[in-house]
């Protein structure tokens, strides 16, 4: 099909877990790490097809001058970083909502907003409902400073959870998130990233999603 503009971020995602669930079929049985990773990887393949075939004639030139070239670069560069915090966020509601782990995503009336709230909105609004049962996860593809923004958010859970695809933080900032009672959750293939004396710390997707579907169960 002839495509004349970008496809927003969710339909991405759609047509990667479409593919990954065509043609990569041996995932379906294997760890939610694992399809995790290929989702992604499969949705940035789509996005650098069509990016190419759409940004092609802009980058080709001439330009006038160079802050028309900056401002294209810009725009290319803005566009890649929003799908790719859209497109972890699309991966991870599908991976919760395959394994049946209740969830709200992007729960705005919540203050500071958080990414993920589990089991729902209403549950960490509830007094009654305890505090071991609810899970506040913010999705960041990067970390850097951005993890502190996690701290703040969903006050009422002392407990954070930040699940990235970032490949490898330092022992100081990791120290500091421990300190902060933030807790990394990282694909496994990702963890050989990390230094080795941290990694009994740092939570697999698997891992997490049983961590919540136990917390849950009780």
């Amino acid at each position: 099909r002839s495509l004349r503009t970008f496809p927003t971020g969710d339909a991405f995602s759609d047509e990667a877990i479409r593919v990954m669930e065509s043609c990569h079929k041996k995932l379906l049985t294997g760890t939610t790490d694992d399809r995790l990773l290929k989702g992604l990887e499969i949705e940035y393949r789509l996005f650098k097809s069509v990016e190419q075939k759409l940004c092609s004639g802009e980058i080709a030139g001439p330009f006038l001058d160079v802050d028309a070239f900056l401002q294209t670069a810009a725009t290319i560069m803005n566009r890649r970083k929003s799908r790719a915090g859209r497109s972890l966020e699309n991966h991870v509601d599908e991976a919760m909502t395959r394994e049946g782990i209740p969830h709200d995503i992007r729960a705005r009336d919540i203050q500071g907003a958080p990414d993920i709230v589990v089991p729902n909105v209403a549950a960490y609004m509830d007094p009654k409902w305890p505090r071991s049962r609810v899970f506040v996860i913010g999705v960041k593809t990067t970390c850097k400073d951005r993890w502190r923004q996690i701290v703040n958010e969903g006050p009422l859970v002392k407990r954070k959870y930040l699940l990235t695809t970032q490949q490898g933080i330092s022992e100081p900032q990791l120290a500091e998130m421990a300190r902060s009672n933030v807790t990394l959750v990282v694909p496994q293939g990702l963890h050989s990233y990390y230094p080795p004396s941290a990694r009994k710390g740092i939570l697999t997707v698997d891992r997490f999603f049983a961590q919540m579907q136990n917390a849950l169960d009780a």
